[in-house]
C-alpha cells in the first residue's frame, strides 16, 4: 500500500459522515441492480422451467410420419435428442359421456421420453412393458369412465378409417355422430347410414393398469381419443409423432424447416413449441419482442437511472472539498496519474464495502418479496389444467406452472450477478471519475483558493424586489448565495429532477401496462356455462329452474346465440371506424370506397326476457321498441377489440357514428343449385353488395344478385351502447346485437319455412336453436361438479359444461399479478427517489455547516434562519418541478409508443402522479431541511468554523 493509498484511507476515516454516505449510495445501487437482474433471472427461469413442465423441452414436433421418416429426424445431425409417440390403434369407449371423444387411443413411447416431453404422474408408476397402461385422469372427469390401478383390459386396439378408405389419426377430430357403425356389426354402408368413419379392430390384448397422470399437452382439444400410454413397439408399419430439439436454438426455425425437406411421409402435422422458444429469445415474432424488450428496457433504464444518480449524487456533493485537497496534494509534488489513482483507489475500496453488501441487500429483498408473494401467487394460479374448463383456460393458468411444481423462486444466476456487478463497479467508477477529472486541470493555487468554484459577472446576483418583499433579508441572501454558487446547488436539483422523472416514468409504465392488459385480458363475468341442444328434448326453462335451487347458484339465464353476415350503410359508421377500413384496405392493397357499406359477420343474441328487461332497465331504455311484435329493435354493443394481423397490433374502436342504425341489412343464403359455397362481397368499383357462388369441382364461380341468391331482412337498431349486459364481456371483433328470445320468430318472420338457408336452422327457430346457460354461482368448482350430477341424473350429455370461472381467473390472475408488481416497483422507486433527494439535501445542508456558523456569528436569529431554508426548500422544488416534469412527459410519451407497437392505446398523462410528484418533493424537501437545521442548531458555533474537514 502506498503513500497515496494511505492518506486515502485516513481520510475516509477522519471524515466519517461522507465516507458512510458513499457507502450507503454504493449499497443501494448495487441492491437495485442486483434485485433487477435477479428479478429478470428468476422470472425468466420460472417462465422456462414452466412452459417445460407444461409442453415440454422440445423445439419442433412432425406427426403422423413413418418410421423411416422417425428414424431420419433422430439420425440427424442437427438434431440434438429426438423422442416420439408411437401410435398403437384406437379402441371403442362403450360408455363414454363425451359424445365427441369415444376412443382410448394407445399410445407407444420409450423410456427417454420424458426427457423431452411432459408426463405428470398422480398415481401408480410408468409402464415398463408394453403389457402395462398408463391413463389419463380426464378419461373419468371428462369421459366419465373410472379405471383402478392394477384393472385388467381387454383391448383391441385398431384402426380408425374414413369414408374413402383413409386411415385417420389424431391428427382429425371425430367424424361421426350416433349415427356410426363399427366394423364388428356387419353392417355396409347403405345399411347403417352415413358413415363418416368407422373403426377396424385389430389383435386382442391385455393391459394392466399401473398408474394415472394429468392430461398431457400432447393430446389436443380436439382429439378423438384419450391418451393411454404403453412401451412403444417400433412397428414399420404404424404412424408416429416425432419430438425434436435442434443442436442450434437460434437457428431452430430453419433446422425444423430443412428437416421437413428431407421427410418421406406425404402428409404430416407440424408444430413448432413457440412458448419454449419465445422465452429463450429464438422466437421470430418481431413484434413481440418488440413490445416485450422494449418495456423490459424502459424498466431497466428507470431503475438504472435512479441508482445512478443516487450514487453519483454521493460522489458529487463535495466536489469542491475534494478539489482543496487536490490541490494541497498537488502542491507537495502529486502528479495527476497519482492523484487520479488515488481517487480509483478509493472507490475500488468502497466498492469492495458496499457491492457485496449490496448484492446481499439485493438478493435478500428480493427472496424475500418472492417468499411472501407466493402464496397469493399460488392460491390464484395454483389450479390443475383439466378437461374441465378448456383449452384456453389451462393452457393461461398454467403459463406459470402448477405452484406444488414450477414457483416463483430466487435463481441468482452467475450472469445476473455478473452484470449487477459490472454495472455496479462501472457506475462507480465513473462516478469518481468525472470529478477527479475536472480537479486535475487545476493548478494547486486555484484548488487550494477554490477561486473557479465561484466564477460569477457583475450583475448576476442581482435579485429581485418582490424577493425581499416576501422573504425578507433572509430571502435576498438565499436568493444571491445560489446565484454566486450554483454548482453547489445544482446536485440538489438534479437529484430533485431524476425523483420526479423516475416516479411519473414508473407510474406511467405501471398504468399504460395494466390498462393494456385489462384491455387485451377483459373477461365476462359468468361462471359457468352450459349448451343445451334441441336433440336433448329438456326444456331450458325447466333446467334453468333447476339450476338455481342448487346452493351455490347466485343466478342462472339463458340465451341463444347466432351468426349471420349484415350490412350497416357507410353514413352510420363512425370515423374512427372509416379510417380503420381505410387502413386494412391500404395494407391489402385493395381500393376503398368511403362510400362503400360496411359487410361483416354479427352475433345476435337472443337474451331471456327477464334478463333483457333488466338491462334495458340499468341503461334507461324503453321496453316497447325491443319488443315491438312485428319488427323488434335491436341493442348493439360496438365496443370492438380487433387484431390487425398486418401490423400486429390490437385496435379497439366503435362502429356506430350515433346512438341507433334503422337502416342495417341481415342476408340469409339460399343454397344455389351446382354452387358448393356462397359468400357476400363488396364491388370493388360501386361498393354495392354482392353473392358469389363456388364450385369446388370445376373451380368456377358465379355472381348472383342478392335477389335470387338471399332473402334480405331489414334490422333496426335501437340503441348502441357500450356496456353489455352482466353476463357478457366485450365481443371480440364482433358485433354483437342483443333481442330478447321471445322475439327470435319475429325477427326472421320473412324467412321461408319450405326454403334451405345456408346460415339458418329450421324455422321455427325456437324448436331448433341452441341453448347457452350462464351461471354465476360462490365456488365454481363446487358448483361444476352439482351441476354435472344433475345432467347426468336427468339423463343429458356433461361435455357440453364448461367451468368458465376458471378462464376468468386465469385473466384476473395476470392482472392481479402485474398490479402487485407495478405497485411494488412504484413503492421502491418511491423510496429510491426520497432517499436520493434526502440524502442529497442532508449531505449539502451538512457540508454547509460552516457557512451557517458564520451567519449566526454576525447575527442572524433562528427565525431568519428558517425563512432562508424556506425560500430555499421552493428554489429547489420549483426549480425541480420546472425541469423534470417535462422530461416526465417526454417518458410517458416514448411508454406509450412502445406500447402502441401491440395495441392501439390513447396517449395520457397519469395526473394522479404528477399530483403526488409535486406534494412530494415540496413534502421531501422541507421535511429534510427540517431534520438537517435540527442537528445543526445544536452544534456550538466556535467549534463548527474551526473544523476544516467539512
Amino acid at each position: 500500500m502506498n503513500i497515496f493509498q494511505k492518506i486515502t484511507i485516513k481520510n475516509l476515516r477522519k471524515n466519517r459522515a461522507r465516507t458512510l454516505v458513499t457507502i450507503v449510495g454504493i449499497i443501494l445501487s448495487a441492491a437495485m441492480f442486483s434485485a433487477t437482474t435477479i428479478s429478470i433471472s428468476s422470472l425468466r427461469h420460472c417462465l422456462i422451467q414452466s412452459a417445460i413442465y407444461e409442453d415440454g423441452s422440445w423445439y419442433g414436433a412432425f406427426s403422423d410420419i413413418s418410421a423411416k421418416d422417425m428414424e431420419t429426424l433422430g439420425s440427424d445431425e442437427q438434431v440434438s435428442q429426438a423422442v416420439s409417440l408411437e401410435l398403437l390403434g384406437y379402441s371403442k369407449l362403450e360408455d363414454c359421456t363425451n359424445e365427441s371423444k369415444p376412443f382410448l387411443g394407445i399410445f407407444g413411447i420409450q423410456d427417454d421420453f420424458t426427457e423431452l416431453m411432459p408426463i405428470h404422474l398422480t398415481q401408480g408408476r410408468m409402464p415398463e412393458n408394453n403389457s402395462e397402461l398408463l391413463l389419463p385422469d380426464h378419461l373419468f372427469a371428462n369421459g366419465g369412465i373410472h379405471y383402478n390401478i392394477n384393472d385388467r383390459l381387454d383391448l383391441k386396439p385398431g384402426i380408425r378409417m374414413g369414408n374413402h378408405g383413409e386411415i385417420l389419426t389424431n391428427l382429425t377430430g371425430y367424424l361421426n355422430n350416433s349415427h356410426q357403425e363399427s366394423a364388428e356389426s356387419g353392417k355396409g354402408e347403405e345399411e347403417s347410414g352415413p358413415i363418416s368413419e368407422k373403426l377396424i379392430p385389430g389383435e386382442s390384448r391385455t393391459y394392466t393398469v399401473v398408474g394415472f397422470y394429468e392430461r398431457p399437452s400432447f393430446e389436443d382439444y380436439t382429439a378423438p381419443a384419450y391418451t393411454a400410454l404403453t412401451i412403444g413397439e417400433q412397428d414399420s408399419e404404424h404412424f408416429y409423432t416425432t419430438y425434436v430439439r435442434t443442436s442450434s436454438g437460434k437457428n431452430s426455425t430453419a433446422i425444423l424447416n430443412s428437416l421437413m425437406e428431407k421427410l418421406e411421409s406425404e402428409s404430416y402435422g407440424f408444430e413448432v413449441n413457440y412458448n419454449l422458444l419465445r422465452l429463450y429469445g429464438y422466437s421470430g415474432e418481431s413484434r413481440y419482442n418488440s413490445v416485450l424488450f422494449g418495456l423490459a428496457g424502459i424498466l431497466i433504464a428507470i431503475i438504472m437511472f435512479g441508482s445512478i444518480s443516487l450514487i453519483y449524487n454521493a460522489f458529487s456533493i463535495s466536489v469542491s472539498e475534494r478539489t482543496r485537497q487536490f490541490g494541497l496534494l498537488s502542491s507537495i509534488g502529486a502528479t495527476r496519474k497519482q492523484l487520479t489513482g488515488s481517487v480509483l483507489f478509493e472507490a475500488l475500496f468502497l466498492s469492495c464495502i458496499g457491492i457485496p453488501l449490496g448484492i446481499l441487500s439485493g438478493l435478500l429483498g428480493i427472496g424475500v418479496t418472492f417468499f411472501f408473494t407466493k402464496d397469493m401467487i399460488a392460491s390464484v394460479l395454483g389450479v390443475e389444467a383439466s378437461g374441465n374448463y378448456g383449452y384456453a383456460a389451462s393452457r393461461f393458468i398454467n403459463a406459470l406452472g402448477p405452484a406444488e411444481e414450477v414457483s416463483l423462486k430466487l435463481h441468482p444466476s452467475f450472469p445476473a450477478l455478473a452484470i449487477a456487478i459490472g454495472i455496479s463497479l462501472l457506475t462507480i467508477l465513473i462516478s469518481a471519475w468525472i470529478p477527479i477529472k475536472r480537479a486535475v486541470k487545476k493548478s494547486a493555487i486555484d484548488s487550494i483558493r477554490q477561486s473557479s468554484d465561484i466564477a460569477i459577472r457583475p450583475g448576476r446576483v442581482k435579485t429581485s424586489r418582490l424577493t425581499e418583499k416576501l422573504f425578507g433579508f433572509e430571502g435576498m441572501l438565499a436568493t444571491k448565495n445560489y446565484k454566486r454558487n450554483r454548482k453547489k446547488y445544482r446536485a440538489t436539483v438534479i437529484s430533485l429532477f431524476l425523483s420526479i422523472v423516475l416516479f411519473i416514468s414508473a407510474s406511467s409504465w405501471c398504468s399504460y401496462l395494466t390498462d393494456s392488459m385489462g384491455t387485451v385480458l377483459s373477461a365476462s363475468s359468468y361462471d359457468i356455462i352450459y349448451r343445451l341442444h334441441p336433440e336433448d328434448g329438456y326444456s331450458e326453462d325447466t333446467l334453468i329452474s333447476e339450476l338455481r335451487e342448487i346452493a351455490d347458484v347466485n343466478s342462472a339465464f339463458y340465451s341463444c346465440e347466432l351468426y349471420f353476415t349484415c350490412s350497416v350503410p357507410a353514413s352510420f359508421l363512425s370515423r374512427e371506424y372509416q379510417d380503420y377500413r381505410k387502413m386494412i384496405a391500404s395494407a391489402q392493397n385493395e381500393n376503398f370506397l368511403e362510400s362503400a357499406p360496411l359487410l361483416t359477420d354479427f352475433e345476435l343474441v337472443f337474451l331471456e326476457d327477464e334478463l333483457f328487461r333488466s338491462y334495458l332497465k340499468e341503461q334507461n331504455l324503453p321496453e316497447a321498441p325491443f319488443f315491438d311484435s312485428k319488427e323488434p329493435a335491436a341493442v348493439s354493443v360496438d365496443a370492438l377489440l380487433e387484431y390487425n394481423g398486418y401490423d400486429g397490433k390490437y385496435y379497439s374502436h366503435h362502429i356506430f357514428s350515433g346512438s341507433e342504425c334503422p337502416d342495417a341489412n341481415l342476408y340469409l343464403m339460399r343454397q344455389m343449385e351446382d354452387y358448393d359455397s356462397v359468400y357476400l362481397s363488396s364491388d370493388p368499383e360501386t361498393g354495392e353488395v354482392q353473392c358469389t357462388g363456388w364450385n369446388y369441382d370445376n373451380e368456377t364461380r358465379k355472381t348472383f344478385s342478392l335477389e335470387e341468391s338471399c332473402l334480405t331482412i331489414p334490422l333496426i337498431i335501437g340503441a348502441s351502447l357500450e356496456q353489455s349486459p352482466v353476463l357478457f364481456g366485450h365481443g371480440g371483433d364482433t358485433l354483437r346485437l342483443f333481442y330478447p328470445f321471445s322475439r327470435m320468430d319475429e325477427v326472421f318472420s320473412a324467412a321461408d319455412p319450405d326454403t334451405e338457408y345456408g346460415n339458418l336452422p329450421e324455422i321455427p327457430l325456437t324448436d331448433h336453436v341452441t341453448r347457452t346457460l350462464y351461471i354465476q354461482c360462490e365456488n365454481h368448482e363446487k358448483t361444476y361438479e352439482a351441476i354435472r350430477s344433475l345432467l347426468l341424473s336427468r339423463g343429458l350429455p356433461s361435455e357440453s359444461l364448461y367451468d368458465y370461472a376458471a378462464s376468468v381467473e386465469s385473466d384476473r390472475a395476470m392482472i392481479t399479478v402485474v398490479n402487485v408488481f407495478a405497485f411494488g416497483f412504484i413503492s421502491l422507486i418511491s423510496l429510491i427517489a426520497a432517499a436520493n433527494v434526502f440524502n442529497t439535501i442532508s449531505t449539502n445542508v451538512n457540508l454547509r455547516r460552516r457557512e451557517f456558523a458564520m451567519l449566526k456569528s454576525v447575527g442572524m436569529t433562528p427565525k431568519g434562519f428558517q425563512k432562508m431554508m424556506n425560500f430555499e426548500c421552493l428554489l429547489y422544488g420549483f426549480k425541480g418541478l420546472l425541469y423534470g416534469l417535462p422530461v416526465s412527459f417526454l417518458v410517458t410519451w416514448y411508454i406509450y409508443r412502445t406500447i402502441s407497437n401491440g395495441l392501439n392505446a390513447s396517449f395520457y398523462i397519469p395526473w394522479y402522479s404528477i399530483a403526488i410528484a409535486v406534494g412530494s418533493v415540496f413534502l421531501v424537501v422541507f421535511a429534510t431541511i427540517l431534520y438537517s437545521m435540527g442537528r445543526i442548531k445544536k452544534e456550538n458555533t466556535i467549534d463548527v468554523l474551526k473544523n476544516e474537514n467539512l
